[in-house]
């Protein structure tokens, strides 16, 4: 039997609904529910909320087997909705003339966007646009789990389903979810209007949480007081079939007996933040009131957060206006499943009238397009990849050809420098062979020559002086001239008194290393430092292997 599924990527929780059978035979086969973990405050990403559709699948692997048709509910978070009134009576130049027309009203590039329209019944235009990236995403991840959705639909087409009686009865369908209330303006099943408002359940568990100083979790059980069936798995809820008549009357539910020990304090927090949503809901739909030129007859209540305490009393008093529960069948629907029961109401009203997000490269080709296209473009996919694997080896065989030049012009600029006479159409490796060749000539002369252990004669000399200077501890100098002729040694510095230039003069004459040491005291500088010159007379002294006498003509 067709089966159809439909899932709702919802913020607080991933709902999914599975019906089979059309008209008299509708049923509800299964209704289960994951919540998404995140962050308090933070949105879940798509990736996050298909990891909870996850749970979901493992438990009910049958769902991504057999024939049926599947439909996503797209958040109205993640969506924008813009009603215009354009003078063209043909769909197609309505399509050519629209993207010219929406982009004057939004902010952002049309190119990152998708977008959807239809026509809505007074003739206007109502268009949706998500971005793409995250369409293309969400699309993406139901394909890897073996979804492949025939419909995308904004949040505001399933909920309008919801809005059912006399044809010219107009409904407002608001659903209070965790993070955010969608409010839908709606007629014979069809939006009108729809708009993403970013207040819900959060909002409210947040102003209890402050008021009481507790966790946002311990807010959130004082305002939901009963465990939230968004956390249950709901497949055996008591679901009514179309057998069932609708003898009860619309009234409004009431609250948990729970709530009803909320202390003071937290029930005027949870109050003040209720209106700041209703002054929302009511700037809405007086706008929508006027621009419609329509009023508003009835308010269809769903979502969560909704329950919450007194909220749909003030929203009642606030209006003026009856508030009611959304109902199937004469039976009312749980408020967490109104949108994913909605989009398969969607599909029950006729698939011509609705809004579709699968549009352009990301619309839906049927369960055999994978198939087809295989066989149909097999061929010219064997071709193009063998024409790129060629088109790669030519890549590479450049590639490696340009290297190959380049080490080799490198390595004759290289040999150049060691052989100025490299002859010019010699080749990189003729030029390797003559530097191999000039290095065994030179190491060969090195051979000759000997090494150099012994030190330099000007170095010998300094590490001498040093050695018989007075040790550091004792004597502090700043040497400020030092110069060595054959003949002499001038050493120009300050230290800090007559007593230190005594034991320089001292060191130098014990060590015997030359034949006259003079030592001449300065005066003092601003800092209290002793200036001093000595001079060294220059004697030969025989040390074994080396000599303190540098070479005719050396300079220090």
């Amino acid at each position: 039997m067709a089966r159809i599924i439909s899932i709702d990527l919802g913020a607080y929780a991933v709902k999914v609904s599975v019906r089979t059978g059309t008209g008299a035979d509708d049923t509800v086969a299964l209704e289960a529910s994951q919540r998404v973990p995140a962050d308090v405050g933070v949105l879940p990403s798509i990736d996050e909320r298909l990891a909870a559709l996850d749970e979901i699948l493992r438990e009910h692997p049958d769902l991504k087997q057999g024939s049926h048709t599947t439909v996503v509910t797209w958040p109205g978070d993640l969506a924008t909705v813009h009603r215009l009134e354009l003078p063209f009576g043909d769909d197609a130049q309505l399509a050519q003339t629209l993207p010219f027309a929406v982009e004057s009203e939004v902010p952002f590039d049309l190119d990152s966007m998708a977008m959807a329209w239809r026509r809505a019944d007074d003739g206007h235009v109502l268009v949706t646009l998500a971005r793409h990236a995250d369409l293309s995403g969400m699309l993406d991840g139901l394909a890897e789990r073996g979804l492949d959705p025939r419909r995308v639909l904004p949040e505001g087409e399933s909920l309008a389903a919801w809005a059912q009686g006399g044809d010219d009865k107009v409904y407002a369908v608001i659903d209070v979810g965790h993070a955010k209330t969608t409010l839908v303006v709606a007629r014979a099943g069809r939006a009108l209007m729809s708009r993403a408002v970013s207040l819900g359940g959060r909002t409210f568990a947040g102003a209890i949480a402050a008021s009481l100083g507790c966790s946002p979790s311990e807010g959130e059980t004082l305002l939901r007081g009963v465990p939230d069936e968004d956390d249950l798995r709901m497949a055996d809820l008591d679901v009514a079939g179309p057998s069932d008549s609708p003898t009860e009357e619309r009234t409004l539910e009431t609250t948990s007996p729970r709530l009803d020990i909320m202390p003071a304090k937290a029930v005027e927090a949870l109050h003040a933040s209720m209106g700041l949503l209703l002054a929302e809901i009511r700037s809405s739909l007086v706008h929508a009131e006027d621009e419609l030129g329509i009023g508003i007859d009835e308010v269809i209540l769903t979502g969560g957060a909704s329950r919450a305490r007194d909220f749909a009393t003030f929203l009642h008093n606030d209006l003026g206006v009856p508030v009611v529960r959304a109902r199937e069948y004469g039976v009312e629907v749980p408020d967490a499943l109104a949108s994913v029961r909605g989009a398969t109401a969607c599909i029950a009203l006729g698939e011509s009238g609705m809004t579709d997000l699968r549009v352009g490269d990301l619309a839906w080709r049927g369960g055999m397009d994978a198939t087809r296209l295989v066989f149909r473009y097999g061929g010219a996919m064997v071709g193009f990849f063998m024409a790129a694997v060629v088109l790669m080896f030519a890549f590479q065989y450049h590639k490696l050809t340009s290297e190959q030049a380049d080490v080799e012009a490198r390595t004759r600029a290289l040999v150049l420098e060691a052989v100025p006479d490299l002859p010019e159409d010699l080749s990189a490796s003729g030029a390797v062979e003559l530097l191999s060749s000039s290095l065994d000539d030179a190491n060969t002369q090195a051979s000759f020559l000997g090494d150099a252990n012994s030190a330099p004669p000007t170095v010998d000399l300094l590490s001498k002086i040093t050695d018989n200077f007075p040790k550091p501890e004792d004597v502090t100098v700043q040497v400020d001239l030092l110069d060595i002729t054959p003949n002499a040694i001038q050493i120009e510095g300050s230290t800090d008194g007559f007593a230190q230039v005594d034991k320089i003069d001292e060191g130098l004459t014990k060590s015997g290393l030359f034949p006259a040491v003079e030592t001449s005291p300065g005066n003092k500088d601003g800092g209290g430092k002793l200036g001093f010159k000595i001079s060294i007379q220059r004697v030969e002294v025989a040390v074994e292997g080396d000599t303190d006498v540098p070479p005719a003509g050396e300079e220090g």
